[in-house]
């Protein structure tokens, strides 16, 4: 598969007029493991489009550079954190944390639109809930828990009693929703394809996500 290269993207975004005064975001996989991201992130911040990022966070210096490079007050940054050292090291990588927490620090100290952590709630940190809200919360960043979403190939995550631990720390009626149907909420009238769409590393434009074109 050949991904769009920086001149590609910043084609679509150039010459645009659908996507003119549309808010981009940017996500994964992990999109700074992208060799030229930066160079792309950059390019389309300086045409004024503003950005909404979800990272793991570990590509310090990427983002580092990324943000010394355009306008912060127009950048939103979430990353994806699974819990405190130990278990997120598990869940994720050795040695993940300790670099995610460096990022999150640098990001702090830069200053952007909007700094938050993304938890997602599993078997390995869903007893560990309020000690990584307030441990975050001390950094002064906000907090999002995200249910663990079940598929085709999996069966709803939770028990009965793990959903009555976990609905205190949902945001969204979405989640809250889908937790109480037991993973049967099904989200309708959606709006992907007429507010929102999804263009793939190779520039296929989708209506969302789920990778319907």
């Amino acid at each position: 598969m050949r991904e769009m290269d920086y001149v590609e993207v910043m084609r679509i975004f150039s010459n645009s007029k659908l996507l003119k005064n549309a808010r981009i975001g940017i996500s994964g996989g992990e999109p700074f493991m992208k060799q030229d991201i930066v160079e792309i992130l950059v390019g389309i911040s300086n045409l004024g489009y503003k950005l909404e990022m979800t990272t793991n966070g570990v590509f310090t210096k990427k983002i580092e550079e990324f943000l010394n490079n355009v306008d912060r007050s127009k950048v939103d940054i979430a990353i994806s954190i699974d819990g405190l050292k130990k278990n997120n090291d598990k869940i994720r990588a050795e040695g993940g944390f300790d670099k995610t927490l460096k990022t999150l620090k640098i990001i702090k100290e830069l200053g952007i639109n909007k700094l938050q952590v993304n938890v997602v709630i599993q078997k390995l940190n869903i007893d560990n809930l309020n000690e990584i809200k307030e441990y975050f919360s001390s950094f002064g960043v906000d907090i999002a828990f995200i249910p663990l979403q079940s598929t085709n190939n999996m069966k709803f995550p939770y028990r009965n009693e793990e959903i009555d631990k976990v609905m205190p720390y949902m945001h969204y009626r979405a989640d809250m929703k889908y937790l109480l149907s037991k993973g049967k909420f099904k989200i309708t009238n959606c709006h992907s394809g007429q507010t929102t769409c999804f263009i793939d590393p190779t520039g296929k434009v989708f209506t969302c996500m789920t990778g319907q074109r």
